[in-house]
């Protein structure tokens, strides 16, 4: 619905009375809702019909999802793991699958919208500090956090980025899988990176020394080119300790066109 028509108001009300059907203890005006209620019980149960009607209703057509996916897209980089959370919506936008709304898409579908509407702890990014680049990979996506630290010694985000890998990139080895995850999120974050000294923290120990050694994969070696025009260091972290980028890469979930396993062996 565009902005500025003077009918939008009147429309967009109207459409939140369907919604929300004949519930009597509840008035709309635009985007705003007023439930009243006799007393404490009577209002709670009042609460659940209404949550209960909003809830309900999702994308019905490919139209209608792709329009919600637009917006969650341009808001990715505040949404941790997004490439993970949005893979079964993205999943029903390809010609070759058939629409069919899954308890894995609803369950998409809600993650997106509490990550959209919950606070955020995000900060801004102070080109004076040095920045941390954790990496990580799984057999279907690719995840990095770009973080600082304050005075203090706490340690906060700056953005958040993912990506499912794609076609061959599945067929990669391990190796291959953890250094292009490396290469994507330096090319991903060179903006901030360029000319500055930073950390890439890796829970893969060859590629601590596999971005800085000769090697016979062309390539690997042909990856391992990039990040050399950055100033970094690479501090190799457990997979333990990496749990805080760790945790959204490696669920499995279902794509439509196979299982793969959640860890890499």
């Amino acid at each position: 619905m565009p902005f500025g028509l003077r009918s939008s108001p009147a429309f967009f009300s109207m459409l939140i009375r369907q919604i929300l059907g004949n519930l009597e203890f509840c008035q709309v005006y635009i985007d705003d809702l007023v439930i009243f209620s006799d007393n404490v019980e009577e209002h709670l149960d009042h609460l659940k019909q209404v949550f209960d009607k909003l809830y309900k209703y999702k994308p019905k057509t490919l139209k209608q999802l792709q329009s919600f996916l637009g917006l969650a897209y341009y808001h990715r980089r505040y949404v941790e793991g997004y490439a993970k959370i949005a893979a079964p919506l993205h999943a029903l936008q390809s010609p070759k699958m058939q629409w069919i709304w899954s308890d894995c898409c609803t369950v998409s579908f809600e993650n997106l919208k509490n990550k959209l509407t919950s606070y955020s702890i995000l900060r801004q990014p102070d080109i004076n500090r040095e920045f941390k680049l954790y990496t990580i990979a799984s057999t279907t996506a690719l995840r990095a956090i770009l973080s600082q630290t304050d005075d203090n010694v706490n340690e906060y985000v700056c953005f958040y980025a993912s990506r499912l890998l794609k076609g061959s990139e599945r067929h990669y080895s391990i190796t291959e899988i953890e250094c292009l995850a490396v290469v994507w999120a330096v090319n991903f974050f060179r903006t901030y990176l360029y000319g500055k000294k930073y950390k890439i923290i890796v829970y893969h120990y060859a590629l601590k020394w596999q971005l800085t050694m000769k090697t016979r994969n062309a390539r690997l070696t042909r990856w391992s080119i990039l990040p050399q025009t950055f100033e970094f260091e690479i501090i190799h972290r457990k997979g333990v300790l990496h749990s805080k980028i760790d945790a959204l890469s490696r669920p499995v979930v279902d794509l439509g066109y196979g299982r793969y396993n959640s860890e890499l062996p």
